[in-house]
């Protein structure tokens, strides 16, 4: 294997506005392959429905990153599945296993906050492996 000659960065949002800042454009490049992702991003954003899952506070949203810049999206509107978007449609194994990684520490941290969502329901193992095939 090729060693990755930039760091690589898992972000991880609290905030839509910042997400929505570093995120919408790129994810416009792929419009139409984006437009449910985009359209929650919009719909937090703009902060006019906050019932249900459309409250951003309850949402996972992460990037994955190195020095020429985003790699992957994701975000998570529980109780919907985690979607994510490669930049340009370039699939980056160490951009996916970093935001493996990167969840299973969200996870960790947030076990005692009963506010924050179990994401590891959404996640089962066989997902995290379908993930580590990329390799």
């Amino acid at each position: 294997m090729v060693k990755r000659r930039t760091p690589i960065k898992f972000n991880l949002y609290n905030d839509i506005k910042s997400f929505y800042k570093d995120t919408c454009e790129l994810l416009m490049r792929h419009e139409e392959q984006n437009l449910i992702p985009l359209g929650n991003i919009i719909i937090g954003y703009e902060g006019k429905d906050r019932t249900e899952w459309r409250e951003p506070a309850s949402w996972f949203m992460a990037t994955v990153s190195d020095t020429a810049g985003i790699k992957l999206t994701a975000i998570m509107t529980p109780p919907y599945n985690l979607t994510l978007h490669a930049t340009d449609n370039v699939i980056d194994s160490e951009a996916i296993n970093c935001l493996v990684e990167g969840m299973g520490f969200f996870q960790m941290r947030t076990l005692h906050r009963p506010r924050e969502p179990d994401f590891q329901q959404y996640l089962p193992e066989n997902r995290v492996q379908a993930c580590l095939r990329f390799r």
